[in-house]
């Protein structure tokens, strides 16, 4: 087999090759297209950033920042990764799948959002994972489930915010932006106008707003924002930015003193609809339109959110946008019909319409 891609951060600060735990996991590069015949119908130049091809045995976002928190998880002993998201996490699967990989057990915390099949795929993913799931209930419940009374019992697990989104799995951003960064310098993407990505737990967000600041990147990095504005805003963004800056540093980097201008984010809050995990008329409207002519298959919480942001900027365009796609596209749905819902604890199995329990 090939040797693994040295991450760009890896590149750009040599001294932390060695130093900072990360373990490979990225087919990286991830790709850039374009897609023309979107581009026509929208009137604006319109490329995405495929890191839906993290990847091959599952992409999307979360990839990159598992490089860096499993390998951490590793380095203190830890057996036992502990995570929280709702119901139908993609960070929850990433870090199921990855993390039996790795050879860690999984707990995922599970609290409630709309169900859809792509909740209930995610469900039987987990089960076929191996991960031991927990309902919470609502936030608050998955939050004391989380922060306070596992945490008590289980201290010696290694605790992964919901998203993964912390300072180092933030760091997984911070590489993906100086990436971005590497291909526009090498001609393969035209420097962006705007990039649109999903501002969720803000750990994408945060990693892409400094890795466009120290790769030199001049663009403006639009976070559409699907969760609640208490989650999702440019307060928690720079402070999640600044202290994976601070973790550069305490690794060793000379990175320069990160600054957040006021054009270089905005957050985009129109796409919300009535909150995490409901789907809107544009949302569905987009994921449609990117479907076909544009070949991407995107999802009505995070992608589908997002996309129609971009669209919506389009016909105001004076330059390309890019789009960053966060989803996977590795077709998990054959493993999980080898699981039946009466596999999953009760609250869970009930979920699922009765012909499907029955099986």
């Amino acid at each position: 087999m090939p040797e693994p891609a040295i991450p760009h951060l890896f590149q750009h600060y040599e001294c932390l090759q060695g130093r900072i735990p990360w373990m490979p996991l990225v087919a990286r590069p991830t790709p850039v297209d374009y897609l023309a015949d979107l581009s026509r119908e929208a009137g604006a130049d319109i490329w995405v950033k495929r890191d839906d091809l993290t990847s091959p045995v599952y992409g999307g976002n979360k990839v990159r920042k598992l490089e860096f928190l499993l390998a951490h998880a590793q380095k203190k002993g830890s057996k036992t990764l502990v995570t929280m998201g709702g119901l139908g996490t993609n960070h929850g699967l990433a870090t199921a799948i990855f993390g039996k990989k790795a050879g860690f057990e999984v707990v995922l915390k599970l609290m409630d959002q709309p169900v859809n099949g792509h909740v209930l795929k995610n469900l039987l993913l987990f089960q076929a994972w191996g991960a031991k799931l927990d309902y919470c209930g609502g936030a608050s419940g998955a939050a004391w489930e989380y922060y306070v009374k596992h945490r008590f019992k289980h201290s010696e697990s290694y605790f992964i915010p919901a998203g993964g989104s912390n300072a180092r799995g933030a760091l997984g951003y911070v590489e993906a932006g100086l990436e971005i960064a590497e291909q526009v310098r090498q001609k393969i993407l035209p420097c962006p106008e705007k990039v649109f990505v999903a501002a969720g737990t803000c750990g994408t967000l945060a990693g892409l707003s400094l890795g466009f600041f120290l790769g030199g990147l001049k663009t403006t990095l639009v976070g559409v924002r699907v969760t609640p504005a208490y989650l999702a805003n440019r307060n928690k963004v720079r402070s999640l930015a600044l202290r994976s800056h601070a973790l550069l540093k305490y690794y060793g980097a000379s990175a320069p003193e990160f600054r957040l201008n006021p054009d270089s984010l905005v957050i985009d809050p129109r796409q919300f609809g009535a909150g995490y995990g409901h789907e809107t008329l544009k949302g569905k409207k987009a994921v449609a339109l990117a479907h076909d002519p544009g070949g991407l298959g995107l999802d009505t919480t995070y992608t589908g959110k997002t996309f129609a942001a971009l669209l919506d900027c389009a016909p105001k365009a004076r330059g390309p946008l890019l789009f960053i796609n966060t989803l996977s596209s590795v077709d998990l749905s054959a493993q999980a019909g080898t699981v039946s819902p009466n596999s999953l604890p009760k609250p869970l199995a009930r979920l699922f319409p009765p012909t499907r329990q029955a099986r």
